[in-house]
């Protein structure tokens, strides 16, 4: 007999969340970030669905089906986010890499879809009753070696990329850099943790959760908008210095030559307000709008 637990109400709000963050990427304005972005708020839908109808049936056929749908997304989000996440670093990721990384998801999608028909992902499996919870016991197989590795490959990425655009360099900061690493690394790192310490207990449904509310947050700030409307607009062969700023005057880009007139733009980062990094921009800023508001242009 089920006895609906913790673990269930767990995946059904990670369930709920992973719906918000789909119905809020897709209804926000197109571009390449956002575009990835609702590709990888539906992977991760996929993977909460399958998840919970794992938990939730003791038939074994219906947990073969839920398996395959929670590995359907999990195999094809990840390599997807690190295409995103170089995107939004500023991080230029070859055309034959995103080539391997995504042909790599569909090669694990087809393994992991037909573990039933042969035993390179699990050599055997059955279905056990765990503290009134369905678990399928499994043994794995080479494939599954494989798929830890890709996942882990796909982590050291990430850090690496967040490492050298916040450590090695201070041109374009991001200001949502570690919360979106964050939205790969708590599901990434809950899995292996769990698979890693042989532990009955299932962390990928907490992971989950906090990879969702992330992306909420961040999906709520469109911060995919950066790349795309105010580091795209910086032309850096201009004759004028350019600098964009957000309506609550929160620093966004600018080209060489105004991070030439004004030196303290190189320390900033994005979201960063000018009061307190840029002093000598500021002051020149309110001296502009005073002569703005009077009808002037400059």
């Amino acid at each position: 007999m089920i006895t609906y637990g913790i673990v269930h109400f767990v995946e059904l709000i990670a369930l709920i969340i992973a719906a918000v963050c789909v119905v809020l990427a897709t209804f926000h304005r197109p571009n390449e970030g956002q575009k990835l972005t609702t590709i990888i708020s539906i992977m991760f839908f996929l993977v909460c669905l399958g998840a919970l109808g794992t938990s939730l049936s003791a038939d074994e056929a219906l947990m073969i089906y839920a398996n395959k749908i929670e590995y359907l997304g999990a195999c094809n989000a990840f390599s997807i986010f690190v295409i995103l996440y170089g995107l939004y670093m500023d991080i230029h990721i070859p055309r034959w890499l995103k080539i391997v990384m995504i042909g790599s998801g569909y090669v694990m999608t087809v393994f992991t879809c037909t573990f039933d028909m042969n035993t390179w992902y699990y050599r055997s499996f059955r279905v056990d009753i765990v503290k009134g919870v369905p678990v399928m016991v499994k043994e794995y197989g080479p494939m599954h070696t494989v798929y830890v590795i890709m996942l882990a490959s796909y982590l050291v990425g990430i850090v690496a990329m967040y490492i050298y655009r916040r450590i090695v360099t201070i041109k374009n900061k991001r200001r949502y850099s570690k919360a979106l690493a964050i939205v790969a690394i708590a599901p990434i790192t809950a899995y292996i943790i769990e698979k890693i310490s042989g532990s009955t207990l299932e962390l990928l449904p907490y992971g989950l959760i906090i990879s969702d509310v992330y992306l909420i947050y961040l999906i709520g700030n469109r911060f995919y908008d950066i790349n795309s409307i105010a580091l795209d607009m910086v032309d850096e062969t201009s004759g004028a210095a350019i600098i964009i700023e957000t309506m609550f005057h929160e620093y966004e880009g600018a080209n060489q030559l105004a991070r030439t007139m004004f030196p303290e733009l190189r320390k900033m980062a994005i979201g960063e307000n000018y009061e307190t990094k840029a002093p000598a921009f500021a002051a020149m800023r309110e001296q502009l709008t005073a002569i703005s508001e009077k009808g002037e242009t400059y």
